[in-house]
């Protein structure tokens, strides 16, 4: 709408010149509004699309604490995040080499590409074993205990007069840790203490060569009893000589212990063979696996080693005449197995 006024304060008629009118002014801040927010969408609007198409995609991070290192770094790799290595510690939790501590925490969302730190395990702190050896055991339980170590099983040992000397009753003769190792804390260490009184453990005698009636006598004055006796055919040897024990000489057994022996005999000859399989008893440690043949030709020793708890052991026996199979197991004999022709 325009308007029209002449000037007629001079008495003449004026130029004439448009005027705006009130509507028309609000129409038109009204126009520069929607100019300025249409500007700010379409900068927003600009800045996401450039964000989505240049900017890294943002994750998740994933709880590493209980992965072994190598598992851990796999799972960063596999979204796009760092694997950086900060330090270890030692920790009575996790083993060596599990992540124990991370930063930045789990399920916190980070772009790719981002470095995540994290802290291994070392494990159970370990302690220096000392040497105890001629020490009296109440020093020795009290020593064990302030260094964070725990007293195993205490076994004691007869000793003779030359041991006597040097490790008096009530003394440290062995350990299981040997002196100057490294152990972890709260491990058990194993004594052998020497003992004038019962109960105790002896070392087996030496057998061969002596008669069947002497070697029962020798083990009788060591508290040990005799076993198994097993014949031998030969004519190199008097009959009821022994040829063969288990457990070996200087083996160390609790009293009242047996011990098996061969003894030269007669035994029928005839050659065969038979397949022996023997499975490990269960338990937590290896344990020393030894099977005996003894046959027409003699004693021998087909299997020495040390194998792993509930492993099966597979061995091919060749044998004359009748044929007896003993197998000991950490020097003990655990089976005991006939064979006829």
């Amino acid at each position: 709408m325009k308007t029209w006024r002449a000037d007629s304060l001079h008495g003449r008629e004026g130029k004439t010149r448009e005027v705006v009118t009130l509507r028309e002014f609000y129409a038109i801040i009204k126009y520069f509004l929607l100019l300025l927010i249409t500007l700010q969408l379409s900068f927003v609007t600009a800045k996401y699309f450039l964000d989505a198409f240049f900017s890294p995609a943002k994750v998740l991070v994933p709880d590493l604490v209980g992965l072994y290192w190598k598992e851990a770094a796999q799972r960063l790799n596999s979204i796009g995040l760092n694997f950086v290595f900060k330090g270890e510690e030692y920790n009575d939790k996790y083993p060596k080499g599990v992540v124990i501590k991370q930063y930045p925490e789990a399920s916190r969302e980070v772009k790719k590409g981002r470095r995540v730190f994290v802290v291994l395990s070392k494990g159970l702190e370990k302690a220096l074993v000392p040497d105890l050896r001629g020490k009296l055991l109440s020093y020795a339980v009290k020593k064990l205990n302030s260094l964070g170590l725990k007293v195993g099983n205490i076994t004691y040992l007869k000793t003779d007069n030359i041991w006597r000397n040097k490790y008096p009753d009530q003394s440290v003769i062995a350990m299981s840790a040997k002196p100057g190792s490294k152990v972890y804390e709260g491990e058990s260490v194993d004594l052998l203490v020497a003992s004038d009184y019962p109960p105790y453990l002896v070392a087996v005698p030496n057998l061969i060569g002596t008669m069947l009636s002497e070697a029962t006598e020798k083990l009788k004055n060591l508290d040990l009893k005799l076993g198994r006796i097993l014949y031998q055919k030969t004519d190199r040897y008097p009959e009821g000589m022994v040829l063969a024990q288990m457990p070996e000489a200087k083996t160390i057994l609790q009293q009242n212990s047996a011990v098996d022996v061969v003894v030269a005999g007669k035994q029928i000859a005839r050659g065969k063979v038979y397949h022996f399989t023997f499975t490990v008893p269960s338990g937590s440690l290896p344990k020393e696996v030894k099977i005996l043949k003894v046959d027409d030709n003699g004693v021998k020793v087909i299997y020495d080693s040390v194998r792993d708890p509930s492993e099966s052991i597979a061995v091919d026996i060749k044998y004359s005449g009748s044929c007896t199979i003993l197998v000991y197991v950490d020097g003990i004999l655990v089976q005991e197995k006939r064979i006829s022709e």
